[in-house]
C-alpha cells in the first residue's frame, strides 16, 4: 500500500484536555496531553509543525 501522509495526528478532545496521537512513517506513535488552555493549544500546534504533521484529524468525545 501507498504512503499517503508521512505523518499525521488525531487529536481527542475531552473536558479538561487534548490527547494527541502523532503516527510518523517508520517510527513508534508519539502521545501528548494538553490542556484546553489557549497557551497549551499554541504549544501543541508548534509541536505538531516541529514534527512535520502534514494532517491532523480532531473528535470530541465529550459534549460541551
Amino acid at each position: 500500500m501507498e504512503t499517503i501522509y508521512k505523518s499525521c495526528c488525531k487529536i481527542n478532545g475531552h473536558k479538561n484536555k487534548l490527547v494527541a496521537c502523532l503516527k510518523i512513517k517508520g517510527k513508534k506513535n508519539v502521545i501528548k496531553e494538553f490542556s484546553g488552555q489557549t497557551e497549551d493549544i499554541k504549544n501543541m500546534a508548534n509541536w505538531l509543525l516541529e514534527n512535520d504533521c502534514e494532517k491532523v484529524a480532531m473528535e470530541s468525545t465529550t459534549s460541551f
